[in-house]
């Protein structure tokens, strides 16, 4: 398997070769895009090198259980000795001494056919769960750093606004500062003003310290040295469009049941506990295998040794713990096939609940974009009108404000909207079941 992290070299050196002159002493500014961030996620993320680790035990128990199908070969030296009574054939009793050497080659063969069969079975199916588990993990892990990329790009696109709205009513306290020298304006509008650009400063400092937080928490996601401060590559939050917008619901949920990785865990996890239930039922009718084979020499001392060789054969069932009318260990096995069964519906439910769930953000937030665009450019023209109507002195600084205020809220609502919606559509395409590494 490729891992990621080979990749990180690489991804550090193009994160440095473009990074940003430091602020202050220890303060340093790097740009990171939505590519870099996800496959610095999956390269460096524990969550994800857990459940690859989860995986390869799964692989390496299932390697063991395979290799359950190979005999057991036990090789050895036989020496037997014995002293003082020894019971005869006919029932007395004699005092004999007697030993004897073996020479040769002497082992035992056991096939234990029980547990190589059900099992291998079992621990396939589980090997396979661990694969579709690494993949879920993958993905909710993809889809947490895109959400954090997106509070960061939001963050940073509402500062710019709040910088842009103080500059706005910094400039418009200085037309009616100039005004009311000359004495063409009111001190209280100059006041009233004034209030209004000190709040604005304060919203810019609060959208400051916001994608600081944001900037953080996606560094700490992404195990970066924590002093260094990200900032989103790209210049402004656009449309994605992962799924196609005239997909329906009915095809969207089709289409997760069938590959969801979840769905496709759980369904393994039952098929090994249906194996572990069938070999607590029926395994115990299948036999133990055990040959003894012996080749060499046989007597009482290694200079008179005569050829010698034996073949033996065995064939053994258990009854009680572990074999035979084990009833105890067949209705656990049933109990634990049960449990997996309403897991798996569990699952099932829960990832129609994803779909649908994202499904309706998608919408909503489509429709909540195509609503503000208008009402960005409605605000817009109020804007302009106001200041030319100030300028001209037919205005009052107070209709002013209130456009300034409208189009600060404005411009804030459609950056939450577009930032959510295209988390909805991350949300939707990992719910459909498709993989975001490749995003």
């Amino acid at each position: 398997m490729i891992r990621m992290r080979y990749c990180l070299p690489l991804l550090y050196t193009f994160v440095n070769m473009t990074a940003a002159q430091p602020l202050g002493d220890s303060t340093e500014v790097l740009p990171i895009d939505l590519p870099t961030v996800l496959k610095l996620a999956g390269a460096n993320n524990i969550e994800i090198q857990l459940a690859e680790q989860k995986m390869e035990a799964a692989h390496a128990q299932s390697l063991s259980a395979n290799e359950k199908y190979l005999p057991t070969f036990t090789p050895g030296i036989f020496y037997l000795q014995h002293k003082n009574r020894l019971q005869a054939t006919d029932g007395t009793f004699l005092f004999v001494n007697k030993h004897s050497i073996f020479g040769g080659v002497k082992g035992e063969v056991s096939w234990e056919l029980r547990d190589a069969i059900f099992q291998s079975l079992a621990a396939h199916q589980r090997s396979n769960a661990s694969e579709y588990t690494y993949q879920a993990t993958t993905n909710d892990v993809l889809l947490h750093v895109v959400s954090q990329y997106y509070d960061l790009l939001q963050a940073k696109q509402a500062e710019k606004v709040a910088e842009e709205s103080a500059k706005l009513f910094q400039e418009l306290g200085e037309e009616i500062e100039h005004k009311v020298d000359v004495g063409l304006g009111s001190p209280s509008d100059l006041y009233l003003v004034r209030a209004e650009e000190a709040h604005s400063k304060v919203l810019f400092e609060q959208s400051k310290e916001q994608s600081d937080l944001a900037s953080l928490k996606l560094a700490q996601t992404l195990r970066l040295d924590p002093m260094v401060t990200l900032v989103p590559a790209d210049s402004q939050l656009v449309e994605v469009m992962l799924v196609p917008k005239d997909s329906s619901k009915r095809a969207l949920l089709a289409s997760a049941l069938a590959q969801r990785p979840e769905l496709l865990s759980s369904q393994s996890l039952l098929s090994a506990a249906t194996s572990e239930k069938n070999a607590a039922i029926w395994g115990p009718l299948i036999p133990s295998i055990k040959g003894m084979v012996a080749s060499g020499g046989f007597g009482p001392q290694f200079d008179d040794l005569k050829n010698s060789n034996d073949i033996g054969l065995t064939l053994q069932w258990s009854i009680g713990t572990g074999g035979l009318l084990d009833f105890g260990r067949g209705q656990f096995a049933s109990a634990q096939q049960k449990t997996s069964e309403l897991q798996l519906e569990k699952v099932h439910d829960q990832v129609a609940a994803d779909v649908l769930s994202a499904y309706m953000k998608v919408q909503t937030k489509s429709r909540q974009i195509d609503v503000m665009k208008q009402g960005l450019k409605d605000v817009q023209h109020a804007v302009k009108l106001a200041q030319e109507r100030q300028r001209t002195g037919i205005g009052i600084p107070l209709e002013i404000v209130q456009a300034l205020k409208t189009y600060y809220a404005s411009e804030k609502d459609f950056i939450e909207a577009m930032g959510g919606y295209n988390k909805a559509e991350y949300e939707l395409y990992r719910a459909v079941g498709d993989a975001l590494g490749g995003r």
